[in-house]
């Protein structure tokens, strides 16, 4: 089972692919641009109004969750375990950098969670191997994310990934890599790390 959860973005976000759609609170105005139907709206709107033609779950504003965690959260409680996140560019820093922690917590929960925003998709993976289907000449990037990682053993990669350690004071090695075939592959042999695959 698939889902979609659409966070507030200020931004034009990626057409939403999946049928069933849970808005984050003002995520929902992305949805109508689109004409997408949503299944509910979770969230505190206290940047928008609560939208009288949805089922709505209304949060308290002062809470311990963000808008977009209640969203994964519900989304889990409900049985998907493929899990599409829309919006998670734009606005405030502080919030994109929550929301990327929306793949770690859905990982976690034994959820498959991508964010799919207009130029990239991204994906968490912790210890093992992590392949996809990439095109030719579009730049990637590994970044660590928590722990210090480390990576090796890649497979149709430009740049040569071979036990390359990464850490908040060291990712320029994951970044802008390039692939050179349409299958990438690499091996996480430490840590846990953030992967962007340029369209």
């Amino acid at each position: 089972m698939k889902a979609a959860i659409v966070l507030k973005s200020p931004n034009e976000i990626a057409q939403i692919e999946e049928e069933y759609i849970i808005a984050a609170d003002a995520g929902y105005l992305s949805c109508v641009k689109q004409n997408k139907k949503v299944a509910i709206a979770i969230g505190d709107f206290d940047s928008a109004n609560i939208p009288n033609d949805l089922d709505v779950i209304k949060l308290n504003v002062e809470k311990d969750v963000t808008d977009g965690e209640a969203a994964l959260d519900l989304a889990i409680e409900k049985g998907f375990k493929e899990i599409s996140i829309y919006g998670l560019g734009g606005g405030k820093i502080d919030h994109i950098l929550c929301n990327l922690a929306l793949l770690a917590r859905g990982y976690n929960k034994g959820a498959r969670v991508i964010a799919k925003e207009p130029n990239c998709d991204i994906y968490y993976s912790e210890t093992g191997k992590f392949s996809f289907d990439a095109i030719k000449g579009r730049d990637f990037s590994i970044i660590a994310f928590g722990d210090n990682a480390v990576v090796s053993n890649g497979v149709g990669c430009k740049y040569k990934i071979d036990n390359i350690e990464l850490s908040k004071y060291n990712l320029g090695q994951g970044i802008s890599n390039k692939a050179q075939e349409d299958f990438v592959s690499f091996d996480i042999l430490k840590g846990s790390v953030l992967i962007f695959i340029y369209k």
